[in-house]
């Protein structure tokens, strides 16, 4: 059984909400990750930890990426075997 923070529970809260309503308003760093997984054999916490340096994270936070974007460079990491990019 996985353990899912108070954290993690709002942002699936928020994910279901922008899927059920088409209204995504301003995403944080979760929805994205977990937007951008879905479909993908992934985790937002493996994204974060082997394909995302601490200054694409703070790009995302500041709006400098595109979803569109992200989600591109994850299907692409997947299909590369999700190299460590951190190393």
């Amino acid at each position: 059984m996985i353990r899912v923070s108070k954290l993690g529970l709002t942002s699936v809260a928020q994910v279901k909400e922008g899927l059920r309503s088409g209204n995504w308003g301003l995403p944080d760093l979760d929805d994205w990750l977990i937007r951008a997984s879905i479909g993908m054999p992934t985790t937002p916490p493996e994204m974060l930890e082997k394909m995302m340096s601490p200054e694409d994270v703070e790009d995302l936070k500041n709006g400098l990426i595109p979803f569109e974007s992200l989600k591109l460079h994850v299907k692409i990491w997947c299909e590369m075997g999700k190299p460590n990019q951190n190393i």
